[in-house]
């Protein structure tokens, strides 16, 4: 489950879109939810199993003028709802959510809630939402060559049982965050106290791990065998335009994203370019709308 614009970017999101089948939302409850209802019913009729992995929260914030002002009517509505005002999560969609959850209740699987600690270089990039050294890991972040500290990646993983709590949706996704809160919150201070490798604290987490020198191996087998086929049907020359093309395309998209919005939001490739550029010509239009009321 992900956000709609996904779907329109080039390759990956067409593959998620026409192949995967995934759910895109536009985080409104009137339009997202008969398309939960329908994709949820098309599996189940086809009898097809699979894993949905959802993010309630519904959105990644930046650092622009809109996410600053979605932080803020994140943390008012906390204060309507007799909450604490979150520092490291965004308050859950829980209408959308419970929605979806209602098609797979019956569903043989477990249901369980996930809370991920990215930590480089002893610092929680994922730390309080108003920081200004908070980091939004992107795929660039987690690749990052040799030349960076790697970015270790760990998991609170906590089985869920909902169907006690289907008649109060809102409390009890709130709950959750705010749990999901205090854990980032108490991941800073243990980092701040320089205590979080001790085993009461580590024992509730599992750090991802990955085997680089199996990436490694792929990512050089995945060239040879390229340069190989290009050889043996001489047509270097192709190859060598074909790998510059889109060298450029996706680094060109990526260079204008961040020159535009100040930052990398690249989940998938050209996904910084393509919102950057949309971003803009909705503060564009929103200018000349202004300049139009006021004349």
């Amino acid at each position: 489950v992900c956000e709609a614009p996904i779907q329109f970017m080039p390759l990956i999101g067409w593959y998620r879109k026409l192949v995967c089948h995934d759910i895109f939302v536009w985080r409104s409850f009137k339009q997202d939810s008969p398309t939960i209802k329908n994709n949820i019913r098309d599996f189940h009729t086809a009898d097809e199993c699979r894993m949905l992995f959802l993010s309630p929260e519904g959105i990644v914030v930046d650092y622009g003028e809109k996410d600053r002002e979605y932080i803020s009517e994140c943390r008012q509505f906390c204060i309507d709802q007799h909450y604490l005002p979150f520092e490291y999560v965004l308050t859950p969609r829980y209408k959308g959510s419970m929605t979806l959850l209602e098609q797979v209740r019956h569903c043989k699987g477990p249901m369980v809630s996930i809370c991920l600690a990215y930590i480089r270089d002893g610092k929680l990039l994922n730390c309080s939402l108003i920081s200004p050294h908070r980091v939004v890991p992107d795929i660039y972040t987690l690749n990052q060559g040799c030349g960076s500290y790697p970015v270790d990646v760990y998991i609170h993983l906590k089985r869920m049982h909902i169907a006690q709590d289907m008649n109060d949706p809102k409390t009890f996704m709130m709950e959750n965050y705010q749990e999901k809160d205090q854990i980032l919150a108490e991941w800073q201070r243990q980092l701040d106290a320089r205590t979080a490798s001790e085993d009461k604290w580590m024992n509730q987490f599992t750090l991802i791990t990955n085997n680089e020198m199996e990436c490694f191996c792929y990512q050089i087998g995945h060239l040879v065998m390229v340069v190989i086929l290009s050889v043996l049907l001489n047509r270097g020359d192709t190859f060598i335009r074909l790998f510059g093309s889109i060298f450029c395309l996706v680094s060109g998209c990526h260079t204008i994203g961040w020159l535009l919005n100040s930052t990398s939001t690249e989940s998938v490739p050209f996904e910084t370019g393509i919102k950057a550029i949309a971003l803009s010509i909705e503060k564009r239009k929103k200018y000349c709308e202004g300049i139009k009321k006021k004349l």
